[in-house]
């Protein structure tokens, strides 16, 4: 009889202590897979971001005007000598400034050290963020652990917001000891900050850029060179500046035949100069025209009908201004 108590006990004591373990590691389990899911993609998308405006300001720094950005763009295109990249700039402007801007990016960040430092810095800074937020929400005494979790979220502003079904998976411990629980997530949250190191290290700063929300070759394509838009005759790119203008403008325009504009009689290319040619008597036509012939003078009424076409009217003068 003694014999079978102490079996039985010894058997409620196992499973007890099996329980016991099963709950501390299913408080882990989630805590971590929590952390992972939410708080690793709002250090990541973070510490990325920070990273970014850190080297976008360089980079505005070193193209201190719109000007002297473009005749950045034009000493590196007359250095390769190469008919395709210079194809490619005419025919497919705001797509080679672009990838052309975010090579400069890329040879920004290239030393290592410097990228690894600034990156350590950020995350550094994410992971005492959520940390903060965590103590804080300790401070809140919540009445569960889902209500635990919102506070967090709540301390984190819009950086962190969790969809219902995220918190959902948290019921199975809404009743849990909040210490325990916030002991587990400020541990997987430090463990967090190792494993992101290791994982900025050995990505490619490429797909750390493909990952961020805003990508910041767009953002200095607006800032350094404006719309993008170019003259519809001559493809030279509009100087306004920003997105937030009427009329484009261009201070220089170039020969006609660079935009692909050919002698119906010859098939060659022209060679003449469309700020001449619209103060002239001479004519045009283009796709815009279904290819009748169309007087110069009257460019701005083919190019200004329907909805704000790619080949809005340019400004164009005889004295240089276009």
């Amino acid at each position: 009889m003694h014999k079978t108590i102490k079996t039985t006990s010894r058997r409620s004591y196992t499973w007890l202590m099996r329980g016991c373990k099963t709950i501390r590691m299913l408080r882990q389990t989630l805590s971590g897979k929590f952390l992972w899911l939410q708080f690793h993609r709002c250090a990541v998308s973070d510490a990325s971001r920070k990273c970014m405006i850190s080297s976008m300001a360089t980079i505005l720094t070193n193209f201190s005007t719109r000007i002297f950005c473009q005749y950045s763009i034009l000493l590196d295109l007359l250095s390769k000598d190469d008919f395709d990249e210079y194809l490619s700039y005419i025919c497919s402007y705001e797509k080679y400034v672009q990838i052309w801007i975010l090579d400069q990016i890329e040879q920004h960040l290239s030393d290592g050290s410097k990228v690894s430092e600034f990156e350590d810095q950020h995350i550094q800074s994410s992971i005492i963020r959520i940390n903060d937020a965590i103590t804080k929400a300790k401070m809140q005494k919540s009445d569960n652990v889902k209500k635990f979790v919102e506070d967090i979220c709540k301390e984190l502003g819009g950086k962190l917001v969790i969809s219902q079904d995220a918190l959902g998976a948290f019921m199975i411990l809404n009743n849990a000891d909040q210490e325990t629980f916030a002991h587990w997530l400020t541990e997987s949250v430090n463990e967090m900050g190792q494993d992101l190191r290791e994982k900025f290290n050995e990505s490619h700063i490429l797909i750390k850029l493909y990952h961020l929300p805003v990508k910041p070759q767009n953002e200095l394509f607006s800032t350094l060179i404006g719309c993008g838009k170019q003259c519809p005759f001559c493809k030279s790119p509009c100087e306004a500046g920003g997105g937030a203008h009427s009329e484009h403008f261009a201070s220089v325009h170039r020969p006609r035949g660079l935009g692909k504009y050919k002698c119906r009689y010859t098939n060659k290319l022209v060679t003449d100069i469309c700020s001449s040619l619209v103060i002239s008597d001479a004519r045009f036509h283009c796709n815009a025209t279904n290819h009748t012939l169309h007087p110069f003078k009257d460019y701005r009424k083919m190019f200004q009908t329907g909805k704000s076409l790619q080949m809005a009217a340019f400004r164009h003068q005889t004295t240089g201004n276009m």
